[in-house]
């Protein structure tokens, strides 16, 4: 909006009321989660995609990494313990290989954390690793180009599919479901809950859902490959307008850009709920790319 309002040539206050509200709300609400000592989530969560590009070189290229990148790749994420984790689908094995973790999805991490093999915050010794990891993924990267590729384009092979549909049988993006856990994700008062509705009118709402999600105009609009695509045709609209509609539309179409970006790089190769926002912003998007493309510019 900011992009927008410096093209359309808006008032200097606007701009800066409205850049000082966003930091301050960006700055205020992380003051506000350290003040309450909130654990940020660990720098692993972040590094899934880097993970298995270098895992991938690590298990199929050992011969050009020398003693000392190895060394770096083991302090981050074991080597012994790769191959048996590796999977260019998912990253969350290889994501509970680094020795910090808050993604508690299994007792054995939590019995880790409390036994203190591997710890909520991120300290500065592990900063330090996870800084010359860094430092090798892009020195590995340019060794590699097309390797990294690879890896990229299979870890989001769903999510480049027009035809691959949603993951899952009973998608909980459309039907929330009340799946047990175990004990150490249950709160004290989960007992005391439970769904308004039966089981067997849940079991009839989603063969409903998936009858309408089967149909055809509508499966491929919800299609997790659908927005990676339709991205590409809004850019190449954007692109073939005159020289100030194309800098406008070029700014319009930024968040999309960055949200798909931005789910290429998770963990979990095609799972519609990292989706469920770009697909949102794509009819706001798209009508207003083919409004402004249409529109004759003002002399």
């Amino acid at each position: 909006m900011i992009g927008y309002a410096l093209v359309q040539h808006q008032k200097v206050r606007y701009l800066i009321a409205t850049t000082v509200t966003l930091l301050i709300l960006l700055f205020g609400w992380n003051s506000y989660l350290n003040y309450k000592k909130v654990i940020p989530s660990a720098t692993s969560e972040a590094l899934t995609l880097p993970a298995r590009q270098i895992s991938y070189i690590y298990l199929n290229d050992k011969g050009s990494l020398s003693k000392q990148e190895i060394n770096t790749i083991n302090k981050v994420t074991p080597v012994k313990e790769l191959r048996a984790n590796y999977d260019v689908n998912s990253g969350d094995n290889l994501k509970n290989l680094f020795p910090m973790n808050t993604f508690l999805n299994g007792e054995t991490i939590i019995n880790d954390v409390v036994n203190h093999k591997i710890t909520l915050r991120t300290t500065q010794t592990q900063k330090k690793e996870l800084k010359k990891y860094l430092k090798l993924w892009i020195t590995l990267g340019f060794k590699h180009p097309i390797k990294y590729i690879e890896v990229y384009l299979a870890a989001n092979s769903k999510y480049l599919n027009p035809f691959f549909g949603l993951s899952g049988a009973n998608n909980s993006l459309f039907l929330n479901a009340f799946p047990k856990y175990g004990n150490f994700l249950i709160t004290t008062w989960y007992s005391k809950y439970g769904p308004i509705f039966p089981n067997s009118i849940r079991i009839h709402m989603q063969t409903i859902l998936d009858t309408i999600l089967a149909i055809p105009f509508v499966s491929i609009i919800i299609n997790v490959g659908f927005p990676s695509w339709w991205m590409l045709i809004l850019i190449v609209i954007a692109l073939s307008a005159k020289n100030k509609k194309r800098l406008l539309l070029s700014i319009s179409i930024m968040p999309l850009i960055l949200m798909v970006l931005l789910y290429t790089v998770t963990p979990i190769n095609g799972y519609s709920r990292y989706v469920i926002g770009t697909t949102a912003i794509l009819p706001i998007i798209t009508t207003y790319v083919l409004k402004n493309s249409q529109q004759k510019v003002r002399k």
